[in-house]
């Protein structure tokens, strides 16, 4: 998007509001009575929001005359998004356990931090198949889907604002988004973490297969360490 004319603008600013928007507005609607204390709803919500998020980034792609190659994922990618990707998911992994486990403990208040995850979701990775489930359906809501929705909104923001401000400012949406993982400890750990996939995507020369692939090795990683930490103890029946 290098116009910059008043219905480009218009353009722009519609769809980062319905694309941050439309896929929660799009699950209200329908009404499904799924409850979001067990692994099964929150998949089944989880699937609906991010197919939403897909469909209408695919719509304003395709309004645009732009397809998903014009946000970096293309076959002729793929070594160059494996090789940065897989060493910077690690690393986004490292800088992610140091700030959730060791910074933000000692510095913020108790009130404003999570209580761990889930008793429920730690049940559920202490199963091996279960734990293949979670780890396939990571890659693609928060390793597709996710990647594909911070490089559309860093590129239409910063269509209108430059690319510095619309990587802060979608680092610090997905991380208020986040925020009911473990309150502003989870935020905060979540914009970091979406800040340096959001780089690592600017610094492949917007190669969005090295996104995707740093971020379903930060997730596969990390709910593998879960496992790993959890199979131990006694499975509830």
């Amino acid at each position: 998007m290098d116009q910059t004319g008043p219905i480009t603008i218009v353009w722009a600013i519609a769809a980062v509001v319905t694309v941050c928007l439309g896929p929660s507005i799009i699950f209200k609607l329908t009404r499904l009575p799924l409850d979001r204390e067990t692994i099964r709803g929150i998949l089944a919500e989880g699937a609906i929001k991010k197919a939403a998020t897909m469909g209408l980034i695919l719509l304003f792609l395709w309004q645009a005359k732009e397809s998903l190659g014009d946000l970096g994922l293309a076959s002729e990618n793929l070594g160059q998004g494996l090789l940065i990707g897989l060493p910077a998911g690690v690393g986004i992994l490292i800088v992610n356990a140091l700030l959730s486990n060791v910074l933000l403990p000692r510095v913020l208040p108790s009130r404003w931090r999570g209580e761990g995850e889930p008793t429920f979701l730690k049940e559920h990775l202490k199963k091996p198949l279960r734990l293949l489930m979670l780890i396939g359906f990571s890659w693609w809501a928060a390793g597709f889907v996710e990647e594909l929705e911070r490089a559309f909104l860093i590129t239409r923001i910063g269509s209108l604002f430059g690319t510095a401000v619309a990587l802060i400012v979608t680092s610090v949406f997905f991380g208020a988004r986040h925020w009911y993982q473990g309150k502003a400890s989870a935020a905060i750990s979540t914009s970091v973490s979406g800040f340096l996939f959001g780089t690592a995507w600017l610094m492949a020369g917007r190669n969005l297969i090295a996104a995707i692939v740093a971020h379903a090795t930060l997730d596969s990683l990390a709910m593998l360490l879960l496992y790993l930490m959890w199979r131990q103890e006694p499975v509830s029946a």
